[in-house]
């Protein structure tokens, strides 16, 4: 920044991505439990983490330790046999005095039976755990990107953690090719190449059981059949695109740019979106417009990780999710209006989602006013066919449920867009929290004629992004 202007990149500019540990497993894996913690996935004294390293060392965090204010000093280094790690001269490393987490066992297991792991999350997700109590594991077929990232899902009888035999079962759950494996009234343990994929598996498993849960409220839940879960898959179009040449960026493009990514991350603090699962799209004042790579850190997109696509086909070099490309390019076509296109995995929306049930949004004059009624869109139709996406979609019906997979809602800037997910999802969890209490009394036909009279006469997106008086 200079005097208050965003610096303009140049684009694209595709940034070297972090790989297990950044070089350093002591700062990652203490990154990594302090973000687990952060986002209520695991507890105070519950839940660790290893990785081991090209040389063979596993490095695991410490028991009893606080796990929202983990140091890097704490982490410790082992042999993969479990003995403390030696320094050069042979002798045993005096440091730390600290013990090593009480479950070593279980990820010495994992990693014997596993070469192709190098890393081990353990937490107990409150939405996992209360699986794991009536003896299930969370379908992760009710979602084909959830289905994808967390692998094959397996589960462990209950043992005492720390013991021997606890290690063997997991182990063997992970011999027979298991990536995330439940544990009996216990948890959950999920391996990974990396240490960052290890925890978006975790993630969005955590995600999937919560979706299951409100989808259980509704007394419903449809998973997909296997051609299905394939569209997750669908390549581009094997002939190579036609390149948008690098340029640099105007003022326009620039704050643009830096706009979306403040919101991306906002969006995943308010767990909107997650790391690996959540798309944002801007237009441009000539019509072409930003999109989020398929590929992002771990702490979300900079402004020169996005992809800028003009509406004839043509895109900056880089890697997009060719059907959520296409999607968001039709909708640009068919809605000059449109500026801004968010593709959000918020829980209690996605509840709905997997059930594949309507939202109803008839239900406080802010919830009519901002995302309307809601479409319903079927996976392989948003997958498959954007050009029936957006005549279902636009201006007059700016929000949708994409079954089984999020919800899509438009605006007329990022922050309208973001406004609409944003009372979508309170809707959400307003209508399944009223399930507790009592039937649902929308609002009369009248209030609602009224409402439209008095916010958007003319139709379209409308009214005042504030319907409060």
């Amino acid at each position: 920044m200079t005097d208050g202007v965003p610096e303009k990149p140049t684009i694209p500019a595709d940034r070297a991505r972090t790989g297990a540990f950044q070089a350093d497993p002591r700062q990652a894996l203490t990154r990594t439990l302090r973000r687990i913690y952060d986002l209520g996935l695991t507890t105070t004294s519950g839940g660790n983490l290893s990785v081991v390293d090209s040389e063979g060392t596993l490095w695991i965090t410490p028991a009893g330790c606080d796990k929202g204010r983990l140091r890097p000093d704490q982490i410790i280094p082992l042999e993969r046999s479990g003995r403390a790690q030696r320094a050069a001269d042979g002798r045993a490393s005096t440091a730390p005095a600290i013990r090593p987490s009480s479950e070593l066992p279980f990820h010495r297991a994992v990693y014997a039976v596993r070469p192709d792991v190098r890393a081990i999350v353990h937490a107990h997700p409150v939405s996992i755990v209360a699986f794991s109590l009536i003896g299930q594991a969370p379908d992760t077929r009710v979602s084909a990107r959830w289905h994808a990232t967390c692998g094959r899902v397996g589960w462990a009888a209950y043992a005492r953690p720390g013991s021997d035999a606890l290690g063997r079962r997991i182990a063997d759950s992970f011999r027979e090719g298991a990536d995330c494996v439940v544990l009996e009234n216990h948890g959950v343990v999920i391996g990974g190449r990396t240490l960052r994929q290890a925890f978006e598996r975790l993630e969005s498993l955590d995600l999937c059981a919560r979706a299951l849960l409100h989808a259980r409220n509704l007394a419903r839940e449809c998973p997909l059949a296997e051609e299905e879960l394939a569209l997750h898959d669908r390549k581009a179009d094997p002939r190579a695109p036609e390149h948008i040449p690098d340029r640099p960026a105007t003022d326009e493009e620039a704050s643009l740019r830096h706009g979306l990514c403040a919101l991306a991350k906002r969006a995943r603090e308010k767990r909107l979106m997650t790391s690996c699962d959540g798309i944002l799209s801007a237009r441009r004042s000539n019509g072409s417009f930003l999109l989020t790579p398929a590929a992002l850190p771990r702490a979300g997109p900079e402004p020169a990780d996005l992809l800028c696509l003009d509406l004839g086909g043509r895109t900056t070099a880089g890697s997009a999710d060719p059907a959520e490309a296409a999607l968001h390019r039709a909708l640009y076509l068919a809605h000059p209006e449109v500026r801004a296109i968010l593709h959000g995995f918020p829980e209690h929306a996605s509840g709905f989602s997997v059930a594949g049930l309507p939202l109803p949004s008839r239900t406080i004059p802010e919830s009519y006013l901002v995302i309307r009624d809601p479409a319903s869109i079927a996976y392989r139709t948003s997958r498959t066919d954007p050009g029936e996406v957006a005549q279902q979609i636009g201006p007059e019906t700016p929000t949708a449920l994409i079954r089984n997979d999020g919800v899509l809602v438009l605006g007329r800037d990022l922050l309208d867009a973001f406004d609409r997910l944003e009372v979508l999802e309170a809707t959400a969890a307003a209508v399944l929290s009223s399930r507790l209490l009592g039937e649902l009394r929308p609002l009369t036909e009248d209030q609602l004629g009224d409402l439209r009279e008095a916010f958007f006469p003319l139709g379209g997106f409308g009214g005042t992004r504030d319907p409060e008086p």
